[in-house]
């Protein structure tokens, strides 16, 4: 069986949303930059909400000609607003719309196709509830409503799931149109390769079916190039 997490990540539509899983024994850092990647050619711009990763890290997670794409709002600074000085657009305090700001930027164009990532929903629970959170990211999908000029939103999420209650990751889920759950990382004898590990997919199609596969993943150093193969569940 082919894999169903690529051909299914090339074919999103507007208002879809990734989900991705990890924990302490397999983070899904590389792998969710790897997927911001694939979706680069399909939107005209691509926003990065960043809580884990300095600022400075981000361009080496993308192609140096493919960086003109990409937004990049720093939550890692000054994630609190402590310092006044700055003009953030993200505070984990704020009781607004926790991704406002994403869209005071410039788009890349009038009717703009538009890919978000945010590299640790994990980083907004301490200090908001889960339901501000997925009312936050429904926001994000639905940007299309309120914003003329957005063609189309999708939004690729990574949270650390050993660290929250199973209410909180369910409600989370159930925005996902698709999850990616990484399990157990295994050791790999190769030079070239980082890692070798496995994930669950879990595809909700539009239908109400539901497509689940384990696969296998090969990272190498750079993160733009991941391999899969399948193992049928």
């Amino acid at each position: 069986m082919p894999s169903l997490l690529l051909p299914n990540l090339s074919n999103l539509d507007a208002s879809s949303f990734v989900l991705l899983q990890d924990s302490l024994n397999h983070s899904g850092k590389q792998l969710l930059f790897a997927l911001a990647n694939h979706v680069l050619d399909r939107v005209d711009e691509i926003h990065v909400i960043i809580s884990e990763v300095e600022p400075d890290e981000v361009k080496k997670f993308f192609e140096p000609e493919a960086f003109s794409k990409v937004v990049v709002h720093d939550y890692w600074t000054n994630p609190l607003g402590w310092n006044v000085s700055r003009d953030d657009t993200l505070r984990v305090n704020s009781d607004e719309d926790l991704f406002s700001g994403v869209w005071s930027t410039p788009r890349a164009s009038p009717c703009s196709k538009i890919a978000v990532v945010v590299d640790a929903i994990s980083s907004f629970l301490p200090y908001q509830t889960y339901s501000v959170i997925s009312t936050s990211l429904w926001s994000l999908l639905h940007a299309t409503q309120g914003i003329p000029e957005i063609q189309s939103v999708c939004v690729l999420g990574l949270i650390h799931a050993d660290l929250h209650t199973e209410q909180t990751l369910n409600a989370l889920r159930h925005e996902a149109n698709i999850q990616v759950r990484l399990l157990p990382i295994r050791p790999t004898s190769s030079a070239s390769d980082e890692a070798v590990g496995s994930f669950e997919i879990i595809v909700n199609k539009k239908s109400g079916k539901v497509k689940r596969q384990v696969e296998n993943l090969v990272s190498t150093r750079f993160v733009r190039f991941v391999t899969y193969s399948q193992e049928i569940v």
